[in-house]
């Protein structure tokens, strides 16, 4: 999204026959308002977040990606777990209705990539 004087639009980038377009919708609501229900979805976010029992990992994880999903308006949002061999493992997911899932796929090390792996390891340090 963008904003223009006030205004919002959703914004969606393309090809089409070799030709970079730019698609701009223009958006009902304006930015002050945009910004005061973002502010009150992060509050709800971080409430129910510190709400949760502690030591169910699943349920923190499950609640993380609905928050993200509303907040960002994903299609698809999970948790990748990585395991000590480095494959890794989807162990959360939310989803529109009509993708496929990919919750409890594991990939290959390799198929992960390079910079998602150093950035692993830097976490780890």
């Amino acid at each position: 999204m963008i904003a223009i004087e006030e205004l919002i639009f959703r914004v969606i980038a393309y090809n089409e026959n070799a030709i970079e377009m730019l698609d701009l919708m223009p958006q009902s609501v304006p930015i002050m308002d945009w910004i005061e229900i973002l502010k009150k979805l992060a509050v709800r976010a971080i409430s129910r977040l510190q709400s949760l029992p502690g030591g169910d990992i699943g349920l923190l994880c499950n609640t993380v990606v609905e928050h993200v999903r509303e907040f960002a308006g994903y299609d698809r949002v999970i948790v990748y777990k990585f395991h000590e061999d480095e494959h890794g493992e989807v162990v959360a997911e939310i989803r529109r209705f009509d993708l496929e899932p990919y919750l409890g796929v594991h990939y290959l090390a390799t198929d992960i990539p390079q910079a998602s792996r150093m950035r692993r390891e830097c976490m780890l340090l």
